[in-house]
């Protein structure tokens, strides 16, 4: 039985995997991804609403049913539906909402057409409605209407439905990379919802966030190097590195006439080389880019020069993720479906690139750094990687669409943020079991942990989050420290 359920979910894993490949091959990704994550963000607030619809349109075709005057009978459910929708739309605002609303009350108008045309007098028992018709009336058309619901007018429906005293939703701001400066207890966050980098104060969260004194254009990705303390981002606009002071977010430095490939930019320090490989993603998600600019190019930290570029890894280079391993020279390069590792101090990629069989996103490193792990969204699972070889080692359960990862190495627990459910992920990295879920909103993207109070800070679309991702541990697993 329990084999039986398990081929069953590995095969329809692998047939979403398919059908998503095919779609975004079709239109793209990107808009795959926005249609996903509409739905599947808000399956639960789009059921409440479908019974509630449902449950309202039974009524009143039941009602209808008792009234003598004929025409009544019709006009009944057909103004219902047109109030019920009306205020459907109304409430939850969606592009061409009152169009659709107004298309499917004529649908119910046209079904109620018997009952209209019914030539027998008021007192006698009007037409039975037919099985077909009231399917249509209760099911089919408040099924198409908060199907066709915009995904993100529903947020606040389910924050409200999935309230949760461990997260704390810190400010509305649209933004994507994350990382935290402990030493000076403050949280450095961008995205497209800025135009400058900003610094949160991590131990006084209700004021608002330092700002840097340049503008870095909505920049998506930035570096933050505890060792230098500086700040790396890119400028796609101006096509320029900037090298920000870490506490004062004051500009030290900035490297003009960095062309990259069209698209938003990440940025990683590798410290063995004292480079900076800025990589741009303009490819990933399969739409057509130009031949001009760097996929990938590599900068001199302290003197700006261009070291080199990279135009061919192993046949694609454009990679989604890139990120630097803790301990050793070793850049990883993340495509849809591909992993290479690259020795920034030979410059040659690995021997044995990982070629996988579904979408891969995000990645981390066990606290002892021997192993990489990346999410694999569709497959609801983590995979595991010889850190140097990537040879695979296994895969670790999580939450569906994970595409973000964090690892607290002081309790060994690995954080996996959702894409498209809204959940964050705890589990216990030394039985690969989960230990606990949050709710806390659509699009998750990055998470930086601080291990000293337990909290996670969760970027998404819908702004900054605070999660306490330890207060549903044991409690000695909560309070456990790095031997």
């Amino acid at each position: 039985m329990q084999a039986n359920l398990v081929a069953g979910r590995v095969f329809g894993l692998a047939l979403i995997d398919t059908v998503v490949t095919w779609l975004a091959r079709k239109i793209t990704l990107l808009d795959v991804t926005m249609w996903g994550i509409q739905i599947l963000s808000t399956i639960t607030e789009r059921a409440l609403l479908f019974v509630v619809c449902a449950i309202a349109m039974a009524v009143m075709i039941a009602v209808a049913r008792r009234i003598g005057s004929v025409p009544l009978r019709a006009f009944v459910p057909t103004a219902g539906a047109l109030a019920l929708f009306e205020g459907l739309y109304a409430r939850f605002p969606t592009p061409h909402g009152l169009t659709i609303a107004l298309v499917l009350v004529l649908v119910v108008a046209m079904i109620q057409l018997p009952v209209w045309t019914s030539r027998r007098d008021a007192g006698s028992r009007a037409p039975r409605l037919g099985l077909f018709r009231w399917l249509v009336s209760v099911v089919v058309m408040p099924g198409l209407a908060v199907g066709l619901l915009n995904g993100w007018s529903l947020m606040p429906l389910a924050q409200a439905l999935h309230r949760d005293r461990a997260v704390r939703h810190v400010a509305a701001i649209d933004l994507d990379s994350l990382a935290l400066d402990r030493e000076n207890r403050l949280l450095y966050a961008s995205g497209h919802g800025t135009q400058y980098l900003l610094a949160y104060d991590i131990d006084d969260l209700n004021q608002p966030p330092h700002v840097s004194q340049v503008r870095i254009d909505n920049a998506q990705s930035f570096y933050y190097s505890s060792v230098n303390r500086e700040i790396y981002v890119f400028n796609d606009r101006d096509h320029a590195l900037l090298v920000l002071n870490a506490k004062t977010l004051d500009l030290k430095k900035a490297v003009s006439d960095v062309r990259m490939t069209e698209g938003d930019s990440r940025i990683v320090y590798d410290r063995y080389t004292d480079t900076l490989f800025i990589a741009s993603e303009g490819g990933y998600w399969g739409l057509p880019t130009s031949e001009e600019g760097y996929p990938i190019a590599v900068v001199a930290r302290n003197t700006g020069q261009l070291v080199y570029t990279m135009r061919d890894c192993g046949g694609l280079c454009i990679p989604g993720l890139i990120d630097i391993h803790p301990q050793k020279p070793i850049a990883y390069l993340v495509f849809p479906k591909r992993v290479l590792a690259f020795n920034t101090v030979t410059r040659k990629m690995g021997d044995r690139p990982f070629q996988s069989d579904s979408w891969i996103d995000g990645m981390a490193f066990t606290p002892d750094g021997t192993e990489l792990l990346v999410g694999a969204p569709l497959r609801a699972a983590v995979l595991r990687f010889d850190a140097e070889s990537l040879a695979p080692k296994g895969t670790i359960g999580t939450v569906f669409g994970v595409r973000t990862l964090a690892v607290d190495p002081d309790r060994k627990l690995l954080v996996s943020a959702s894409l498209a459910t809204n959940m964050v992920d705890v589990i216990d990295l030394r039985s690969q079991r989960r230990a606990a879920t949050y709710y806390v909103g659509p699009w998750l993207r990055s998470i930086s942990l601080d291990t000293k109070s337990g909290l996670a800070y969760i970027s998404s679309t819908e702004g900054l989050f605070a999660v306490d991702y330890v207060s549903r541990l044991p409690a000695l697993q909560r309070f456990e420290q790095r031997n």
